[in-house]
């Protein structure tokens, strides 16, 4: 499927509970779905957060952003979640975030090194503002450079045509439409005359039916 390309309810042809879930995500359908596939997408979307995003923590009074590891994810869904009154099992956990990792990229229609990219952009920023906050330019002109690079704002962009190699396309003139797949017309002149008369009949035909008839005085 290409990034250019809505993905569609109908696209999804398998019947795993992947395909189930994301044919009713893709249909605004998931509230129709059962109580246990809702769960578990409540899982993936926390777990696509905190992917994301990390979670903020305070130590010694300051705030903190901590990224997670896989271990750690692991541990927090199994704490947050439960299935069938259970705790969630770890291999439960590690698919849920496999999952949440490939179902947000399809949906989004983002590739993995996309989604990548936006995690450093977003870690990047937040490290940027807080080192200018705290006055240090020179760490967040730093971050500022390699944003850029990261974003790729540096680089030739390869979706603008370079028009210093377009060609414009040769153009022929056809005088004889045969040429162009129409039925030749012996006599053009009488078929001309034979379309002006009808047309100026007409003419006359709809300038008689809107007279307006003036009464005998």
């Amino acid at each position: 499927m290409s990034l250019g390309k809505m993905l569609r309810p109908a696209d999804i042809k398998g019947d795993t509970t992947y395909d189930i879930i994301l044919r009713a995500w893709l249909g605004h359908k998931v509230a129709e779905l059962p109580q246990e596939l809702q769960d578990m997408v409540e899982r993936w979307k926390m777990a696509d957060r905190l992917i994301r995003e990390g979670t903020i923590v305070y130590t010694d009074g300051a705030r903190k952003t901590t990224r997670y590891t896989y271990a750690k994810l692991v541990e927090y869904l199994r704490e947050k979640f439960k299935v069938n009154e259970r705790q969630l099992s770890a291999r439960q956990a590690y698919e849920d975030i496999r999952n949440a990792k490939l179902f947000f990229l399809s949906c989004e229609g983002r590739e993995d090194i996309e989604y990548a990219r936006g995690v450093a952009i977003d870690t990047g920023d937040m490290m940027m503002y807080a080192a200018f906050d705290k006055g240090d330019f020179i760490s967040a002109a730093a971050f500022f450079k390699e944003l850029n690079k990261i974003k790729g704002l540096h680089e030739q962009r390869s979706d603008v045509p370079d028009y210093a190699e377009f060609i414009p396309p040769m153009l022929t003139l056809v005088t004889d439409a045969t040429e162009l797949g129409f039925e030749k017309i012996e006599n053009p002149d009488e078929v001309v005359k034979r379309i002006l008369a009808a047309r100026r009949k007409e003419f006359i035909n709809d300038e008689a039916t809107d007279a307006e008839v003036l009464p005998d005085e």
